[in-house]
């Protein structure tokens, strides 16, 4: 998908395998310090943002959220279900044909 210059979501842990298969990305996993280390492992950058944000990566096109990742309680299933909606709505106006 990178290679082709396709958008790739990702949200909650799901960033770590992105960073796994891409390096060098700036991408989203919420709080946890053990997350964070595993991205700096893998050449990428933390982008600490608030829940429900979506964060684009515009190197490798890379949209992410952080789900249930950025608080140790567990949010609103809704609202987590709604911000996956609006990650995934960001990815239409970046699909190159």
């Amino acid at each position: 998908m990178d290679r082709l210059g396709k958008p790739i979501a990702a949200f909650c842990i799901s960033p770590v395998n992105v960073a796994k298969l891409l390096g060098n990305a700036e991408l989203t996993i919420g709080n946890d310090p053990d997350t964070a280390a595993l991205l700096e492992n893998r050449s990428a950058r933390r982008r600490r943002n608030t829940f429900g944000e979506v964060i684009v990566e515009e190197h490798h096109n890379v949209i992410t959220t952080p789900g249930i990742m950025l608080d140790a309680s567990i949010p609103n299933l809704e609202q987590v279900a709604q911000h996956i909606v609006k990650m995934i709505a960001s990815m239409q106006f970046r699909v190159s044909a």
